[in-house]
């Protein structure tokens, strides 16, 4: 299972982008013009949130729509999955 590296750039990149996610759910992304000081002050955000305190956490928790917001620790299991994903994420999209 290969991670494929996609530059926004190239001709291919539709295809390799979608083969990429299709196939391991991942995919790196180059050259998309998104200024690396943004990226660093998302992930230093992100990272705060994930080591807060559990209850902080779970006020968000969306309690309509388990497809939105957090999503605690070993709070998904896989289609026909025996035991939990050993994850916690959040998930957000507008509107």
């Amino acid at each position: 299972m290969e991670v494929k590296v996609c530059n926004l750039r190239d001709n291919d990149f539709n295809a390799k982008f979608i083969g990429s996610i299709l196939n391991t759910g991942f995919a790196v992304i180059t050259h998309h013009g998104i200024d690396y000081s943004l990226i660093k002050e998302t992930q230093d955000v992100w990272r705060a949130f994930f080591n807060e305190k559990q209850y902080y956490k779970d006020d968000y928790v969306n309690i309509q729509d388990a497809n939105m917001g957090y999503t605690k620790f070993g709070g998904e299991k896989g289609l026909g999955a025996s035991k939990p994903d050993i994850k916690e994420f959040y998930h957000w999209k507008p509107n």
